[in-house]
């Protein structure tokens, strides 16, 4: 959605891409094996920014939270409380 935000000309398709990442994480969150599903969300990662920088270093959840994403699976909030 900050892309959305930061560039109106483009706000449409940057929500439409909003939307499918929403519902593919809720497809692989609800599709993984439970024993899989903290592994998952806890390998952490880096991505390129758009300004051509490296990030630090973090997971799908803390990217989640730090988006105040809802989430809302019994078994992420069994990882969060971990």
């Amino acid at each position: 959605m900050k892309d959305a935000y930061g560039n109106p000309a483009d706000y449409d398709e940057n929500l439409c891409r909003a939307t499918a990442c929403e519902v593919l994480a809720r497809r692989i969150v609800h599709n993984l094996p439970a024993g899989r599903l903290e592994a998952v969300m806890s390998t952490r990662f880096r991505y390129r920014e758009s300004d051509g920088d490296t990030s630090a270093a973090t997971s799908a959840l803390e990217t989640a939270i730090d988006q105040h994403c809802t989430v809302s699976h019994p078994l992420s909030q069994s990882i969060i409380r971990y």
